[in-house]
């Protein structure tokens, strides 16, 4: 004799099994995400983060770096001070001092990484002066002389006297000469190009 099964009881059989299937599903599907996340590595990124320069010659950034994880092909953008100055995976450069570059990675997934570039220089302040500019004499009585080095440069030029008021501006050539008509005190010379401000302390007598 055949035993007639009650159709709600047969209906939560069904569906029982059906919620029984849906979990094992479900933990299948979360399996093969976690191993697939399992094959792809993090994205990194193995790069010099203070580079050190002896000069003003042009130096190129990230040319020692190593990118591991994510998934290639890559893309690379050089920021300073939140602009965009290349897309090219090395950044040339003229150097100066504490300025920061930042460097930012990206993967096929929009995955990205980003690092911060410091230049620093082994030259004193001092030093780095001398390799760009020659300023004399000092102290100054009737002239001041200034020779910047690097002949295809514009500079500009600033005498500031000790109450921070400027008392001579002009275009510094490759020599020029500053007639000294102030009273005598001590007095700061601002010198800037594209690239590189230099200040000096000028004493007249």
């Amino acid at each position: 004799m055949a035993v007639r099964i009650p159709k709600k009881k047969l209906l939560y059989s069904y569906i029982g099994v059906f919620l029984l299937n849906f979990m094992v599903l479900n933990i299948n599907a979360q399996l093969v995400v976690k191993m697939v996340a399992a094959q792809q590595p993090q994205l990194l990124a193995n790069v010099t983060t203070s580079v050190n320069f002896s000069g003003t010659n042009q130096i190129k950034l990230g040319q020692n770096m190593v990118v591991t994880g994510g998934k290639s092909p890559y893309t690379f953008k050089w920021t300073k001070g939140g602009t965009t100055v290349s897309t090219d995976t090395f950044l040339t450069v003229t150097p100066n001092k504490n300025d920061v570059y930042t460097l930012t990675i990206t993967d096929s997934k929009s995955c990205s990484v980003s690092k911060d570039i410091t230049l620093t220089s082994s030259l004193g302040t001092a030093d780095l002066d001398k390799e760009t500019v020659n300023i004399y004499p000092i102290p100054a009585k009737d002239y001041l002389r200034i020779e910047w080095k690097a002949q295809d440069e514009l500079v500009e030029g600033q005498l500031f006297n000790a109450s921070g008021i400027v008392v001579w501006e002009g275009k510094i050539d490759p020599k020029t000469e500053i007639p000294l008509h102030f009273p005598p005190g001590y007095y700061l010379l601002k010198l800037k190009s594209k690239d590189l401000t230099i200040e000096k302390r000028i004493i007249i007598f």
